[in-house]
C-alpha cells in the first residue's frame, strides 16, 4: 500500500482501520481517513498519487467496533467492495444479525445486511423488511451507476455497474465532471456532420482495418484476408453485443482464433505473448 506520513497520535479510521484489523492486502482506497489530536476542530485532507488523506477531529476517534467503522466508511468513503467482502466474510452470523437488529432500518446496517448475505451465499435469520424507503448502494451525486436491482428483503437498491463477481467503481470525480461539460459526443456528431457519409464510411474501414492489424501484430502474426474480414466484422458490431458473459467471450474468440486453440470456457493455464 502507498504510505503517507500522518501526524504522530493519529489513528486510522473507516476502510484504513479495517484493514489494519483484517490484515487485508489490497490497493489503497482511494481515501484514507485518520482522528488526529493536531486537528480539533476543523478536516483536512490532501492528495498524492490520487489517494486523499482527510485528518478529522479527535471527536471522531472510534472504538474498534467493526460496525462502527463499516459504518464510517460508508458513510464518509464510498464503497469498496474487495474490502467489505473481505471484512463481512469474518464476521460470524450471530455477530451481524445482533448488529442488523439493533438497527433494523438504518441506512448501512441494510447496506451491509445486503452485502454479507450475497457475499457468503447464505440467509440471515432476520425477517424480511416490509416498509421502508429504499436506499442505494452507490451515491449517485459521486459514482456512475447502473440500473437498479431492487432486494424487497433489505429494501436496498444494487445500482452497481456490473455485479458484485465484477463491478467496475467509476467516481464522478472532477477531472471526469469536467470532460461531461465539454459534450465531447456532441462535438463529434457536429464535427461528422460536416462530412459526406461516405468519406466517413471509408475513414471508419481504414480505422477498423489498421486496429485489426494491430491486434494481431501483438500475436506475430498475419492474417490472412478472411480472418482480417472476421475480425473488422466483429469490430463493427461492437455496439450490438449487448451483455457481456463468459459466453459472449467464448463466442468472440471463437470468431478470430485458430479452432485448433479455441476454448469453450475461461482460460485455466498461463497465457504468454513472446517480446
Amino acid at each position: 500500500m502507498w504510505e503517507m506520513e500522518v501526524p504522530v497520535g493519529a489513528t486510522a479510521l473507516g476502510y484504513r482501520r479495517l484493514v489494519e484489523l483484517f490484515n487485508v492486502k489490497t490497493i489503497p482506497h482511494f481515501r484514507w481517513s485518520f482522528a488526529s489530536p493536531k486537528w480539533e476542530k476543523r478536516e483536512f485532507h490532501f492528495n498524492d498519487q490520487n489517494l486523499t488523506i482527510h485528518l478529522y477531529p479527535s471527536s471522531y476517534r472510534l472504538s474498534d467496533d467493526i460496525f462502527e467503522h463499516l459504518e464510517f466508511a460508508l458513510k464518509h468513503e464510498g464503497l469498496n467492495l474487495y474490502i467489505l467482502k473481505k471484512v463481512l466474510m469474518e464476521i460470524s452470523p450471530v455477530e451481524i444479525s445482533k448488529y442488523i437488529s439493533s438497527k433494523p432500518t438504518g441506512k448501512y446496517a441494510r447496506m451491509l445486511w445486503y452485502l454479507y448475505e450475497k457475499f457468503n451465499e447464505k440467509q440471515l435469520p432476520l425477517p424480511d423488511l416490509k416498509q421502508g424507503v429504499y436506499v442505494s448502494l452507490l451515491d449517485p451525486d459521486h459514482y456512475y451507476c447502473g440500473n437498479p436491482n431492487h432486494s424487497k428483503r433489505h429494501r436496498v437498491s444494487d445500482n452497481l455497474i456490473g455485479t458484485l463477481e465484477f463491478a467496475p467503481m467509476m467516481r464522478r470525480t472532477t477531472l471526469l465532471k469536467d470532460y461531461e461539460n465539454k459534450q465531447l459526443g456532441q462535438v463529434a456528431l457536429d464535427m461528422a456532420k460536416q462530412y459526406e457519409p461516405s468519406v466517413l464510411a471509408r475513414a471508419m474501414r481504414y480505422l477498423y482495418t489498421k486496429e485489426t492489424m494491430s491486434s494481431w501484430e501483438i500475436e506475430r502474426e498475419k492474417p490472412d484476408n478472411a480472418k482480417l474480414a472476421k475480425f473488422v466484422g466483429l469490430l463493427h458490431q461492437a455496439d450490438s453485443i449487448g451483455n457481456l458473459s463468459e459466453q459472449t467471450f467464448v463466442d468472440l474468440q471463437k470468431n478470430v482464433v485458430d479452432p485448433r486453440f479455441a476454448l469453450n470456457s475461461y482460460r485455466d493455464f498461463q497465457n504468454y505473448v513472446e517480446s
